[in-house]
């Protein structure tokens, strides 16, 4: 899975914007992934992107 990341804590947000394929599983493991992410703040909004996915 592919994608890119950006933190914007003045909104209390991530936007992750996903492209080519993408696997449940794979999302699963990218949100363990942002806890250790030292721009990630635990309250923080998720927000995704899937348009350009198949």
């Amino acid at each position: 899975m592919t994608y890119k990341l950006k933190f914007d804590p003045g909104v209390n947000c991530v936007f992750i914007q996903h492209f080519g394929d993408i696997d449940v599983d794979e999302m699963s493991e990218q949100v363990k992934s942002l806890a250790i992410n030292s721009e990630y703040i635990r309250i923080m909004n998720i927000f995704r992107d899937v348009t350009l996915t198949s």
